[in-house]
């Protein structure tokens, strides 16, 4: 079952608020806002000005991503994982019902002043549940993991035994092989072959939990299995990624490149 303390909440929502800040965020919000202005859909570009649709796009796309990252906090708090497709479409209804009235207000207002654009709240509902359900779908293949948070200890594997006592904690549509833990606040982001689920652990006990599984910290916040490593990638002279094989890509610091170095895995990496 996941943690739904109100602490366990609390962490979830600074962690999903941070990425609102992300340089990453800024960029889909300003591209979306950008090309809403410019195509003008859903009659916009034919009924309003292009100084009307600035105002009209840039409130949809702002209340969009505000509300959609609170839904998400609470789902995500609530299940325990994302990675699932009643995660989305749970997300889209709840976006729906909150956003779409919004949408209607506020269109009805803009056509005060341009009798021309019409209003159909049955359409603009579908709309929105549509692209909704559309960003959570592949959320998770747009937006980069989180940055790390809390500090991991150098050792790689601190238990003997064979049983991954990690996997108790994790819902059971996600039981799997463990890829990667990521140290998020006062949680730990696990993820396996078949998705990724948020556990209230201290990051130095969830690697404790994981066995006689090998491993390496790769950064102060990341932690891989030996397994799931496809490759070690050298992006550019200053940054090198772990590849894991569901396709994540993980930063490795400086300080825990010698974890790759003493196990031959650099004899491995392929200049980007």
């Amino acid at each position: 079952m996941p943690d739904r303390s109100a602490g366990a909440f609390q962490d979830i929502l600074i962690s999903t608020y941070r990425r609102a800040f992300s340089p990453f965020t800024f960029f889909i919000l300003g591209s979306s806002w950008l090309v809403a202005v410019l195509a003008g859909p859903f009659g916009t570009y034919e009924h309003l000005s292009l100084f009307s649709r600035t105002i009209y796009w840039g409130a949809i796309a702002f209340f969009g991503v505000a509300l959609g990252l609170s839904v998400r906090a609470v789902l995500f708090w609530w299940l325990g994982s994302e990675n699932s497709y009643r995660f989305s479409l749970m997300a889209a209804c709840a976006l729906t019902v909150i956003l779409a009235p919004m949408v209607i207000a506020w269109r009805m207002l803009m056509a005060q002043s341009a009798p021309g654009l019409w209003v159909s709240p049955p359409l603009i509902t579908f709309n929105t549940f549509v692209v909704a359900a559309a960003i959570f779908t592949f959320r998770k293949f747009l937006m980069p993991p989180d940055e790390p948070a809390d500090e991991v200890p150098e050792e790689n594997v601190s238990d003997e035994t064979s049983e991954v006592r990690l996997l108790r904690r994790l819902p059971d549509d996600i039981k799997a092989d463990i890829l990667s833990l990521s140290a998020s606040n006062h949680h730990v982001d696990v993820t396996t072959d078949r998705g990724r689920a948020l556990v209230r652990v201290r990051m130095s006990d969830a690697i404790d939990e994981m066995g006689g599984v090998e491993g390496f910290c790769v950064h102060r916040s990341h932690w891989v299995a030996r397994d799931a490593i496809r490759e070690v990638r050298r992006v550019n002279a200053q940054k090198i990624v772990v590849v894991l094989r569901n396709g994540d890509e993980l930063p490795v610091s400086r300080k825990y490149r010698c974890n790759l170095e003493k196990a031959g895995l650099f004899l491995k990496s392929k200049a980007a």
